[in-house]
């Protein structure tokens, strides 16, 4: 049994699923993971159903380890019960989080006029705007055909800014927010990290009557990966520690991945 830290989140216990399988020139052996907060209750990996897990044979000289995709699953979730896929956006922060001068312009009614021109006789002058990002579910993970993804569902609620005054609402967005997931391996634990791939949105509420949503999809893409995603990979990169199988370092080994699966191969080299 060995219990691996996964920083201010909680820790990972592997144990042993079943004695070693000894082939002619492999050794097989299988691990139970379980995934603990900080407070010490097992986090559900069951988020949907446990997909069965098959790596390819293995070269000579070569091992492999594969990472079922329910541990990323597991993290994500203790992430977003920090609250980490729920955030403020505002202009500031924007502004502040982006290395491209004048990035805040994005947030600003000026920036939607020409995407909903009604907005212009509610609110004529320019404002601020903020986005409030709500997730509505754990984000499902999906490896499959060679390719790593996450969709997160939220909502988005648009909201201007006055000065002196409450934030105003103006509309929200039910949005279905899909990842790209790039895996690497560094200090022998497997890092993941997101990039928005596309936006699918969906009116909700509207102050402002009915809007082309999918005239909004790259705006709420380019504020989401200036302003959402870098906080969102700064906790995640905190990183799935990998077990100590016989000794083994993992350290410079390629990641790939299988159907419902991470598969990290080492080539030992003989000296």
């Amino acid at each position: 049994t060995a219990v691996l830290p996964l920083g201010a989140l909680g820790n990972l216990q592997y144990t042993l699923g079943s004695l070693p399988v000894i082939g002619d020139k492999s050794i097989q052996q299988d691990l139970n993971l379980l995934v603990r907060d900080a407070a010490g209750n097992v986090v559900d990996q069951g988020l949907g159903q446990v997909a069965p897990v098959s790596l390819p044979p293995a070269a000579s000289g070569v091992s492999q380890l594969g990472l079922s995709q329910t541990v990323l699953s597991a993290v994500l979730s203790l992430l977003r019960g920090t609250g980490a896929f729920d955030t403020d956006i505002t202009a500031a922060a924007l502004s502040a989080a982006g290395s491209i001068p004048g990035q805040d312009i994005l947030l600003s009614t000026s920036a939607l006029r020409s995407l909903l021109p009604q907005l212009s006789t509610v609110i004529p002058e320019s404002l601020p705007l903020a986005l409030q990002v709500r997730s509505a579910g754990a984000p499902v993970v999906s490896l499959r055909n060679g390719k790593a993804t996450a969709s997160v569902a939220a909502s988005i609620a648009v909201l201007a800014q006055r000065p002196g005054s409450l934030p105003q609402p103006l509309f929200t967005l039910d949005a279905d927010i899909n990842l790209n997931i790039s895996p690497s391996l560094s200090a022998n634990k497997l890092q993941a990290t997101l990039a928005v791939d596309s936006i699918t949105l969906r009116q909700g509420g509207s102050k402002i009557g009915d809007i082309n949503v999918s005239l909004l999809e790259r705006w709420v893409k380019d504020v989401l990966e200036a302003a959402y995603l870098p906080a969102i990979n700064k906790a995640l990169s905190v990183g799935i520690p990998l077990p100590n199988l016989f000794n083994m370092n993992f350290e410079g080994a390629n990641v790939d991945v299988v159907d419902n699966a991470f598969m990290i191969s080492q080539t030992h080299r003989t000296s």
